[in-house]
């Protein structure tokens, strides 16, 4: 279960705009997040990212579950209008199947532009071209 604190950290999170909406559909209220990407999702889409594996998308629930600190930054330092607009720049539409969009080239380079800016190290993402 997440701390009060954890919680309330959470539903700021999840009472912006961008993130009222599922990452991956047009499903409202999410209340699953993707560690890996930093982003909301619901519950439908959640039981999709889970088959791909942790090494792909860590689910947590942002109810059930315990968050640890790192977990949270990666949630504050994400959103589901930054993830789906540095896929749009890759090529990658919000709506393409799940199973696809996060075995892209985008989808790996945006989980290490997460893992590095939670951890406060550099990372410069190479470009759509060079990432082609």
């Amino acid at each position: 279960m997440a701390s009060p604190e954890d919680l309330r950290i959470l539903r700021e999170l999840q009472n912006k705009p961008e993130n009222k909406v599922c990452v991956d559909c047009p499903m409202k209220n999410p209340q699953w997040a993707s560690l890996s990407y930093g982003t909301f999702m619901c519950l439908e889409c959640s039981g999709k990212h889970r088959s791909l594996g942790v090494h792909i998308s860590y689910v947590r629930s942002v109810n059930m579950d315990a968050w640890k600190g790192t977990e949270l930054k990666k949630m504050q330092l994400g959103g589901n209008a930054k993830a789906n607009n540095f896929f749009k720049k890759y090529g990658v539409d919000k709506l393409t199947p799940i199973t696809q969009k996060y075995h892209t080239k985008a989808a790996e380079i945006y989980r290490e532009v997460m893992s590095a800016a939670a951890e406060g190290r550099k990372y410069t993402p190479p470009s759509p071209a060079e990432a082609a």
